[in-house]
């Protein structure tokens, strides 16, 4: 399989080392890479997770944590009421790392979270936002996986709709519906 990455990514968001676009404005700049396209740029968002967060304000999840600084307030709060202090939380399909973040702020300290994001332009993120959550006091700790979560281990293709220029979180395993959709193999494992 192909690799892809991303490039320029923030190094230390709790620290402010992020990268700037001629704006001012924090931004990533990315690969090239068409069917991998998480837009020209990211930014770092405060949120109510006492931290700023990359995300995308032109996709649907980046948007929302743009304007409210919260993204999926019924999901946000389950978890907040579902994690106990130094539980251990999978997070399958951790996206931008929203949730993943969340889980590790509620889990604390004595606890883990165990992320799986087979995307590699999304991991990519999901990393740098992890690492900036590591130096909040009282976090947990971040186990990252650049895989999908299946029945068996192997390899798959994530289908990766053309939906997915507005929102990041289409990308599938399940059959694509629609012949137009891009590809990337990922490597796949169990729990």
């Amino acid at each position: 399989a192909q690799q892809h990455r991303v490039s320029g990514v923030a190094a230390d968001l709790a620290g402010n080392k992020v990268a700037r676009d001629d704006a001012g404005r924090t931004a990533l700049h990315r690969d090239d890479v068409d069917h991998l396209d998480l837009g020209p740029q990211l930014h770092a968002t405060e949120t109510d997770l006492r931290r700023k967060l990359l995300a995308n304000p032109t996709h649907s999840r980046g948007l929302a944590i743009h304007n409210t600084g919260i993204y999926d307030l019924a999901a946000s709060e389950a978890i907040a009421r579902l994690v106990d202090p130094g539980d251990t939380v999978v997070d399958g399909g951790a996206n931008i790392g929203y949730m993943t973040l969340l889980a590790g702020q509620v889990t604390g300290i004595g606890g883990s979270v165990l992320a799986f994001e087979p995307h590699p332009a999304l991991f990519s993120i999901l990393r740098d936002n992890t690492e900036s959550g590591y130096h909040v006091a009282g976090c947990a700790r971040f186990e990252l996986y650049q895989e999908a979560l299946g029945p068996a281990l192997g390899k798959a293709w994530l289908n990766i709709p053309e939906g997915f220029k507005c929102n990041d979180g289409l990308a599938t395993l399940l059959p694509a519906k629609d012949s137009s959709a891009n590809r990337c193999e990922v490597a796949v494992t169990t729990l």
